[in-house]
């Protein structure tokens, strides 16, 4: 059980009713160096949070989308009732978000597909991702997925230029134009 407000995770024994908090030893914080950096992980937000950093992106002014994809572990999935937390950040002015588009999301579908405005410049567009999911079958084991992506973003007047992807991604799964693909691959943490 969450222990929200003390920032603990509660064991209890329903045949018994004694609860005792649960510790995890030797559990370390993910960074690229902890073997996640074939998955596209190249650095960490100051936040210590594990942060994909894509290549430059050109795109065209005017209509476009940002499509989120994530792949859990096999035997995994996104929980039910906890909320997600998605926090968009936009340097530069390049991209117009819906209202909304930053938040707590119960059960998020993936891929999601954000539609949105690209404007004439340079800048960054950014995704603080929180991701709740749990065991399939059971769901007695719940975890907490924390990725930043990064994406600079250079938005040109005229033709749509081919859509970007984060370094995790097959070229053939990048045909739509003005689109930035944001993907990443969930790994089990080693407890």
């Amino acid at each position: 059980m969450a222990d929200t407000n003390n920032h603990s995770i509660r064991v209890i024994d329903l045949d018994t009713g004694s609860a005792s908090t649960l510790v995890l030893k030797g559990a370390k914080e993910l960074s690229s160096s902890s073997g996640l950096g074939e998955f596209g992980v190249t650095g960490t937000a100051e936040s210590g949070m594990p942060t994909v950093r894509l290549d430059p992106v050109e795109l065209s002014t005017g209509s476009g989308r940002i499509r989120l994809e994530v792949e859990l572990p096999a035997g995994y999935k996104v929980n039910e009732t906890a909320p997600s937390v998605f926090e968009w950040e936009v340097q530069g002015g390049v991209v117009e978000l819906p209202d909304g588009s930053s938040g707590s999301v119960v059960m998020p579908a993936f891929p999601l597909e954000l539609p949105v405005e690209f404007l004439e410049g340079s800048g960054q567009l950014a995704l603080n991702l929180y991701l709740i999911y749990c065991e399939a079958e059971q769901e007695q084991v719940c975890l907490i997925e924390r990725v930043r992506f990064e994406s600079p973003l250079r938005v040109l007047g005229g033709a749509a230029p081919a859509a970007a992807s984060s370094p995790t991604a097959s070229p053939a799964a990048d045909t739509a134009a003005n689109t930035v693909v944001l993907r990443h691959r969930v790994e089990l943490p080693n407890l």
